[in-house]
């Protein structure tokens, strides 16, 4: 199930502007007084990131991801892949998630943040899941 299908428009708004005030704290604390990289790396052209998941679990964060993006540069994109879908299970990893694309300091500026919110997210996602399949066949519910 994701995020958007267990969220109204009243409850997703806020989550997002959430995000996007999480991911500007983090942009903030590691080039609030600039990025001597990042500076040398600008106009080095475009470079790409591979999401991979290298466990089995449940995969999460998709549906905040371009939040986090924007933040980071308007100019990376995503290309997601189908076991990179939230709630999707990672039954056999190494499997790719998503490809990010965009200029060489932007991608090396938010991948880290990103793989900090989705693994946070993800590993929620696959121990609510051990949850919800411990208790499967009873009338329990995990909410």
């Amino acid at each position: 199930m994701t995020l958007r299908a267990i969220l109204t428009d009243a409850d997703r708004e806020p989550l997002l502007a959430r995000t996007r005030q999480l991911a500007e704290m983090a942009r903030e604390e590691d080039f609030g007084r600039g990025d001597i990289t990042g500076a040398r790396l600008a106009d080095q052209g475009t470079g790409r990131f591979r999401l991979v998941a290298k466990q089995k679990g449940v995969f999460a964060g998709r549906e905040i991801a371009a939040t986090v993006l924007d933040v980071y540069s308007p100019d990376l994109s995503v290309r997601w892949m189908e076991a990179g879908a939230d709630g999707a299970i990672i039954a056999e990893p190494p499997q790719d998630l998503a490809e990010l694309a965009g200029p060489v300091d932007a991608v090396l500026a938010v991948e880290r943040v990103l793989l900090n919110f989705l693994q946070r997210l993800s590993g929620v996602a696959t121990a609510t899941r051990r949850y919800v399949d411990a208790v499967a066949g009873t009338n329990a519910r995990i909410l």
